[in-house]
Parts: structure tokens; C-alpha cells; sequence
């Protein structure tokens, strides 16, 4: 009997402690996700447990991460890491506190992959997959598909709008459609050639979805978008309406 109360209580501290640690993240239950490229076997993925956050990562916790982490200020980061338009809308190294006062709950954009790879690392994170965002997004509701083909509908930059302005998906996840593109850790696994877009803005270019204008599916042509515009990507690109939030993992004890 006192084993199991000992037990009991080990557990429940445990899991208080993993729910304290994840106080910013959503706990994203297992299910299946359809892929958008058919597998071999036409098989759903099914997906485990994990931790998402429930914002994308806003401009004041990027400046405490460049506070910590001299190395990726836009002076010292390695131009191996980024590309010319790194951080582009900052006017300094970091933000001053007048500047976050009326900023900082803006998603940071202008990151590349790799630099918000790093960000996730630092806190004992990591990107989300693909297929682990595409299922927390729930991008198949139908009101979300409204919203998100409205969006798709235009080109135009919703990054200067404050994050959780948005009412949350059904998992109580936060902005993941209508606001900015996020990173996924394997965004580089999406095959569509990206050699019929025109030149010109690269960011426009990425949202073109001409190879599923005749789509009679809405959904699809949703889908299609994000796909397009990931297959575009390079690990150091950096854009205006391109950002990202972090995940974790279950670990068998019940925490990150």
C-alpha cells in the first residue's frame, strides 16, 4: 500500500511538473493524418502524442533568445545560417523595451530554418513535423478552410497583426492559418517543382497554386498551397510573412 501511494504521488508531481514546463504548449493527442502525397502503401500516418505551442514565437521571446545568444545577432550570425534579409525589420541587435512594449507580441518573421532550429534547441524544443503540423492546424475544418482560403486569396503581409488576436482550432492551438507561413522541421521533404514560378518577388512566386487552379476539391487546393510554398524554401531563407512556433516530444514519463 505505501508503494503505491509513493508511486502515486511520484507520478502525480511528475506530471505537475510536466504540465508547468508546457504552460505555453498544447497537448496534441494521438490520431491519424491523411498524407498529401499519396505513399506507396496509401496509408494514413498516425500520429503520436505531442506538445505544440500554442503561439507562434513573437518578437519578444526572440529578443531574449538574441539576448542569450549573441551569436545569432544580425552583426555576428553566420551568413552560412541566413541569408542577406535576416531579422530585415530590425533597426538594431535587439529591441529596445519601448519598442517590445508596443511590438513584442508580434510573431518575429524574417527567420530562416535553420536559425529557428536553433531558437527551439535553446529551450529544449524543436520544430514541428509536417505531418504534426498539418494535424494540429486542423486545416480540414470547414470554417478553418474558409478562413484559410480567404487568406490564400491574397498576398499580402498579416505579420504586423499581434498573435492571438485569432480564436483558437479545436485543440486550442492559436494562429496557426490567416497570420504568417511556418517552419516545419522537414520542409525540405516536399517535392513539387517550384520551376514554373515567375521571377520576380519570391515570396509572391511561393504562393502561386496554378498546378491545382482546376481542383475541384477546396480542400486540396488549400492543401496544395502550404505544400507549394514549403517546396520553394531553402534552410536560409529569411521572409517577411515567414515564422514559426515550437514542439516537444512525450517522453515515456510523461514529460518533454
Amino acid at each position: 500500500m505505501q508503494f503505491i501511494i509513493s508511486l502515486s504521488f511520484f507520478i502525480f508531481i511528475n506530471i505537475t511538473w510536466a504540465d508547468s514546463i508546457n504552460e505555453n504548449q498544447i497537448l496534441i493527442p494521438k490520431g491519424k493524418f491523411k498524407p498529401f502525397f499519396k505513399e506507396l502503401n496509401d496509408q494514413d500516418i498516425n500520429i503520436l502524442p505531442f506538445y505544440i505551442d500554442k503561439f507562434p514565437v513573437s518578437l519578444a521571446e526572440f529578443n531574449k533568445f538574441l539576448v542569450k545568444n549573441k551569436k545569432f545577432q544580425k552583426k555576428n550570425v553566420l551568413s552560412l545560417y541566413v541569408d542577406k534579409r535576416y531579422l530585415e525589420d530590425w533597426k538594431s541587435e535587439t529591441l529596445s523595451e519601448e519598442l517590445l512594449k508596443e511590438e513584442g507580441q508580434k510573431p518575429v518573421t524574417y527567420v530562416s530554418w535553420f536559425v529557428a532550429k536553433k531558437y527551439c534547441q535553446s529551450i529544449g524544443k524543436r520544430l514541428p513535423t509536417i505531418a504534426e503540423w498539418e494535424y494540429a492546424s486542423d486545416s480540414t475544418n470547414p470554417e478553418i478552410l474558409k478562413q484559410l482560403l480567404s487568406w490564400y486569396s491574397k498576398t499580402g503581409d498579416q505579420s504586423s497583426q499581434k498573435i492571438g488576436v485569432q480564436p483558437p482550432n479545436k485543440f486550442g492551438v492559436h494562429d496557426m492559418h490567416g497570420l504568417i507561413w511556418e517552419w516545419v522541421e522537414d520542409f525540405s521533404s516536399v517535392m513539387i517543382s517550384s520551376d514554373s514560378r515567375s521571377k520576380g518577388d519570391r515570396t509572391d512566386g511561393f504562393f502561386c497554386g496554378g498546378g491545382s487552379v482546376s481542383s475541384l476539391d477546396s480542400e486540396s487546393y488549400a492543401t496544395f498551397m502550404r505544400y507549394g510554398f514549403r517546396s520553394g524554401l531553402r534552410g536560409d531563407y529569411c521572409m517577411r510573412n515567414l515564422g514559426f512556433r515550437c514542439a516537444s516530444d512525450i517522453t515515456k514519463e510523461g514529460t518533454k
